[in-house]
């Protein structure tokens, strides 16, 4: 085994550090958090030893706490045994509970080693995102210079791959002026929904994808997808 790898098992200096902190944790507080560090201990060694020993460290607490009004003799013994006592078994037992946690950690780390999440970088760097990220971005260039420019975006066609262009508007179609054939490309527009489009658009000008659903029936869902690509500009 390398050395590299042999480390990979030693515990962490704050580990250590924290754990010689735990250890007298019983007599820094008088022997009333004995109860507690041993659960806490138990519960990260997943040992079922020191959770008796919790439990135990737990009624010695609660008699402590009864004998403290009624004897003195049963309240020193039991003080003695939840300080001093514990102190020296919390000291014992804590190699045990750091190499258990050593060991968990380290086999923690393999499983996610052999099960990596997919980083987002990596998803985003893929050339089908980019694409699609630079298709959107295209489109929002294009409706800013619609606002802004109208005339501009007449004359580059926006909206409109149904002419000769030059100018890559990421896929935006102008909703009342295109031709059916051209409607029935958009994401999920069927033969017939072009055709209520078309037909809603002669009688009135669309001026939203609201206008979709009421005046062409365009279901809900659909005209939402359909936000992304539709511009509603005058019939030419």
């Amino acid at each position: 085994m390398s050395s590299a790898q042999i480390s990979d098992h030693r515990p962490s200096r704050p580990l250590v550090a924290g754990s010689w902190i735990a250890a007298f944790v019983p007599l820094f507080s008088l022997g009333l958090l004995t109860a507690v560090l041993f659960a806490v201990a138990a519960a990260a060694a997943r040992s079922r030893s020191l959770a008796l020993s919790a439990a135990g460290y737990a009624v010695a607490t609660v008699i402590e706490f009864v004998a403290v009004k009624h004897s003195d003799p049963i309240f020193a013994t039991v003080l003695v045994i939840l300080m001093f006592g514990a102190t020296g078994h919390a000291v014992w037992v804590r190699d045990r509970v750091v190499g258990a946690m050593t060991q968990q950690a380290s086999h923690r780390e393999q499983v996610a080693a052999l099960h990596p999440p997919a980083p987002e970088a990596a998803i985003v760097t893929e050339p089908v995102v980019q694409a699609a990220l630079q298709r959107r971005a295209r489109r929002a260039q294009a409706r800013q210079l619609l606002s802004t420019d109208p005339n501009l975006a007449t004359e580059l066609a926006i909206g409109r791959p149904d002419l000769r262009r030059e100018f890559d508007d990421g896929g935006l179609v102008d909703i009342n002026n295109v031709p059916e054939s051209i409607l029935a490309q958009l994401p999920g527009v069927t033969t017939e929904l072009a055709s209520q489009i078309a037909a809603a658009s002669r009688v009135c000008r669309l001026a939203c994808v609201e206008d979709l659903v009421v005046f062409a029936g365009v279901p809900n869902d659909l005209a939402e997808n359909l936000r992304e690509y539709s511009i509603f500009r005058e019939r030419c």
